[in-house]
């Protein structure tokens, strides 16, 4: 989905439309018990429609946090492998300067 900033704050697009349906939702359940709304039978499922897109919303925003979860698991496979890497040359340069180190008073 889109995000939307406005005054330093980013928005989901679909967080969004989850609220807006909920509260679509929750007017007309209000209207529709002091008897204010007056509907045939195909009007009363819009709530139920609602239901289903504030469903659908929370859906897609699991799995964008699931999907940016799954990234941030990659990233830090790579970051600790990196640090083996890293690791491993260290022994290595410990050795070189140690040898350095010996090789510089034989000099002496």
């Amino acid at each position: 989905m889109v995000e939307i900033e406005f005054r330093g704050y980013t928005f989901d697009t679909g967080l969004i439309i989850v609220f807006i349906s909920a509260f679509i939702m929750l007017i007309w359940i209000i209207l529709k018990l002091f008897r204010v709304i007056e509907t045939p039978l195909i009007f009363e499922l819009a709530p139920f429609m609602a239901s289903l897109v504030v469903i659908f919303g929370f859906g897609m925003t699991i799995g964008k946090i699931v999907l940016s979860l799954k990234y941030l698991q990659n990233d830090m496979k790579e970051v600790k492998t990196e640090v083996k890497e890293i690791r491993d040359e260290m022994v290595f340069l410990k050795a070189d300067f140690k040898h350095f180190v010996r090789y510089r008073k034989s000099l002496s």
